[in-house]
């Protein structure tokens, strides 16, 4: 998704680039769904706009991964197993370099 977005190839969104999807159109197929995300984000209609861009993220990763679990679709399903394992294979990466600083 990042890359749809990514003009300098740096794989990071920095803040003009944000603004770009936020004045975005909606129109715009490249970037459609990361505009309308980050419209309804800024306006609150995923809940307290108090609330950090980490949290809110991990909020809604966790909301994701339960719906694709827990649906009937046997391809949303399966996107959701796929979540599950790159997150369980993220933890192992992470645990490791840890341990590796521990030591």
């Amino acid at each position: 998704m990042v890359e749809k977005v990514d003009d300098d190839g740096s794989g990071q969104i920095e803040f003009p680039e944000f603004l770009k999807i936020i004045k975005g159109d909606e129109n715009d197929a490249t970037t459609k769904k990361i505009t309308i995300f980050f419209k309804d984000l800024c306006n609150g209609k995923f809940g307290d706009r108090q609330v950090s861009f980490p949290v809110f993220v991990q909020q809604m990763k966790r909301q994701s991964i339960m719906d694709a679990i827990s649906a009937r679709d046997t391809n949303r399903k399966s996107e959701g197993n796929k979540i599950l394992s790159n997150l369980k294979e993220q933890m192992i990466v992470e645990r490791n370099n840890r341990l590796k600083e521990w030591k």
